[in-house]
């Protein structure tokens, strides 16, 4: 008989052949009776291999069998005999591998790669994605490559491991590999091993997408994993009422979703079109300078109750005065000067300031109520790293001006003033009456 066939085979099981391994209670429960033909054993069982197609495990130790077998490995710590998962990277195909569950990984957020499989993706997300944020340990998987005279090396580029799950330093913590011992690629079957926590709460849907990804990579060999069971035709009444609530509940958040959608859709340009009139009205106190800078302050003045009169409306461009009159109750008129700069404000427009003064007596017959000098210094520059106070570096300047009565006023402070009012927290009154009572620097 010698050099000849072994014959037909008898008793053929139904493929794939499963041996379950080293399963504890919650995981058996999950994974037995899903295989057609399967098997109970323990890690130190001697078993032919070849009589095999896949195996699940639940074992720590390094996995000993046949590096041909699809394997899903709960808690494993150790894998060998690996090959790169993409063909071809490496010359002659000869590179061999293994992975190691090393340490714990201190990095807090989580990636998830692009291109799995949809149910991969979706068990990734349900499962080992919350899992992690409950406080379960995050274990990195290491590749190392075989390198000779040297061992093995740590690589991170890929080749071995191809992940299902990343933690942001980088590191694995759920993946796949492709394994086999010979050096002969192009002649040989590959195995498959998907490493995956001891804790996940569905392994029976973890087997099942590795089962249905094995069959993709291998139908001669991996049949497909039965569907007729996902079919509502065979549903249990438990089953068919589940199915039925979640398709109302898959629907109501379907429609949420939309509503949601439309509403924030709508909400984001109700704002784009307040930033826009802001942009335009009243921020422009703390962007612009000239004649943009003047009418953005009158209408700020305008909506805390002030009346506000641009006087470069009403004297000819020879005859310039002060930028804006402002007038209140019981006779209350100030006169106001509004400059704009890209550096600090000037002294110098204080002086500005009194020489309009005295143009306003001769007008007038009297001194205004007030002198305003509102300037909008460092423009450019993020309101909330500007100066609290303008011409600091000049207080008794400043001190001088608050006698004649004046009132040094950053446009930063006035917007601020202005934000109280229209929220509500200051009455228009009470703002009004701070810039008439102001003497020097303007503060609140």
């Amino acid at each position: 008989m010698s050099g000849e066939s072994l014959g037909e085979p008898v008793d053929v099981k139904r493929k794939p052949r499963a041996l379950l391994e080293g399963l504890g209670d919650v995981i058996r429960e999950q994974v037995e009776g899903l295989f057609p033909f399967e098997m109970h054993v323990d890690a130190s069982d001697e078993m032919h291999d070849d009589d095999w197609d896949v195996m699940v495990t639940a074992t720590e130790h390094a996995i000993r069998r046949s590096p041909r077998l699809f394997v899903v490995a709960f808690g494993a710590t150790s894998v060998d005999s690996l090959q790169p998962w993409q063909l071809g990277t490496e010359p002659n195909g000869t590179l061999q591998g293994r992975a190691d569950a090393q340490g714990l990984s201190k990095a807090r957020d989580l990636s998830i790669p692009a291109g799995l499989p949809a149910d991969v993706e979706r068990l990734v997300r349900r499962d080992l994605v919350p899992g992690f944020e409950r406080g379960q340990p995050r274990v990195p998987w290491q590749a190392k490559k075989l390198i000779p005279q040297h061992g093995y090396v740590p690589e991170s580029d890929g080749l071995f491991l191809d992940a299902f799950l990343y933690a942001s330093d980088g590191s694995v913590l759920a993946g796949r590999v492709r394994r086999n011992r010979s050096q002969r690629i192009k002649d040989e079957r590959f195995g498959e091993c998907w490493l995956l926590p001891s804790w996940v709460s569905q392994p029976r849907e973890w087997v099942r997408a590795a089962w249905g990804t094995w069959h993709q990579a291998d139908p001669s060999r991996i049949p497909p994993p039965p569907d007729w069971a996902d079919s509502s035709s065979w549903y249990t009444p438990a089953e068919a009422e589940i199915a039925l609530r979640g398709h109302a509940v898959a629907e109501k958040k379907q429609q949420v979703i939309a509503e949601l959608e439309a509403e924030a859709n709508a909400i984001d340009d109700e704002f784009v079109a307040a930033r826009m009139k802001a942009e335009v009205g009243p921020r422009r106190v703390l962007t612009a300078q000239g004649d943009d800078l003047v009418a953005a302050v009158q209408q700020v003045l305008e909506d805390m109750g002030f009346e506000v009169d641009n006087m470069d409306l009403v004297f000819d461009e020879g005859d310039r005065r002060e930028d804006l009159r402002v007038r209140d109750a019981e006779g209350y008129e100030a006169i106001a000067e509004v400059r704009g700069y890209k550096g600090g404000a000037q002294s110098n427009d204080l002086l500005r300031i009194g020489r309009f003064a005295m143009r306003y007596q001769q007008e007038k017959g009297c001194a205004p109520s007030a002198q305003w000098y509102v300037v909008n210094e460092f423009l450019n520059d993020d309101p909330g790293t500007r100066p609290t106070v303008a011409l600091a570096s000049k207080p008794d300047d400043v001190r001088e001006f608050g006698e004649n009565p004046g009132a040094v006023i950053s446009s930063v402070t006035l917007y601020r003033l202005w934000q109280q009012v229209m929220s509500g927290l200051l009455t228009k009154e009470e703002a009004r009456k701070l810039l008439r009572d102001c003497r020097g620097q303007f503060t609140f």
